[in-house]
């Protein structure tokens, strides 16, 4: 399952058919040094459901691995499920990953190409070293239909990095809907070595030997001009998060976004 914190609760819809023609798949990732936890269905017969721990598709689509399966398999539903009455795309607990996957999991979502957000690198040691802003699209991809039904993003505090900039570029589009809780605040893109610190102008420094305090090498703003490096983004529909409930087996947030698909509030 994606998530240990939400197994009980996907288990029970799957258990009582409320989450039906799936696909699951726990794949290593040797790269990162974890695993990809990802499931894709139909929720309560009308609603395309995808959930995935980090964003890594990009490295897996086209090839023979069960995280192309998945893609393969979110993409068929979007194409050729009938009666859509909405998408959500679930990224709690999500730590980021490879920007390019936004495309891949977006571009049949939209009927023309969206700034979503905008960009700039370090280009020198300064404080105020960076390079101008740059506009992030978000482009149409080949499809069989156009889905005119909302798209909710289901996103929390530990949504982090890539899951971040997904649910901003959500936000954007017309049909789009963030809801949740605010996320984690931590756009910009972390360099992990201080090697490359003369490439990058990003890296890391220590504080009495136990605290590592790390310097992004990016950062990112939403199409309003707001740097949320350190805020987060706000949800359009706040739903906190009730661990009491998932222990019974029902995800508050989860069912939110199905109560907003099914009635449009």
């Amino acid at each position: 399952m994606p998530n240990s914190r939400y197994d009980k609760t996907l288990e029970k819809m799957i258990s009582e058919q409320r989450l039906t023609n799936g696909f699951k798949t726990v794949y290593p990732i040797p790269e990162i040094g974890m695993d990809f936890n990802g499931v894709v269905g139909v929720v309560d017969n009308d609603i395309v459901y995808l959930k995935f721990n980090t964003f890594y598709f990009s490295m897996f689509v086209g090839g023979e691995n069960p995280i192309d399966d998945l893609y393969d398999k979110y993409n068929d539903l979007l194409d050729n499920y009938p009666d859509v009455k909405g998408v959500v795309i679930d990224v709690r607990n999500n730590g980021g990953g490879i920007v390019d996957d936004m495309q891949l999991l977006l571009g049949k979502l939209v009927d023309e190409r969206k700034t979503v957000f905008y960009t700039r690198m370090k280009n020198g040691a300064g404080r105020l070293d960076y390079t101008p802003w740059t506009p992030a699209y978000l482009e149409p991809d080949e499809r069989t239909r156009s889905l005119d039904v909302p798209i909710v993003v289901l996103a929390d505090m530990n949504s982090v990095s890539m899951a971040e900039m997904t649910t901003m570029a959500v936000k954007v589009l017309p049909n789009g809907v963030f809801i949740g809780e605010r996320t984690f605040g931590g756009t910009g893109q972390l360099n992990r070595s201080n090697s490359s610190f003369e490439n990058f102008y990003g890296g890391y420094f220590a504080i009495a030997g136990s605290i590592e305090v790390h310097t992004t090498m990016t950062m990112t703003k939403d199409v309003d001009g707001v740097n949320l490096e350190g805020v987060g983004v706000d949800p359009d529909i706040e739903e906190h998060y009730d661990g009491a409930s998932l222990e019974c087996g029902v995800d508050n947030q989860l069912e939110r976004a199905i109560e907003y698909i099914h009635t449009g509030r």
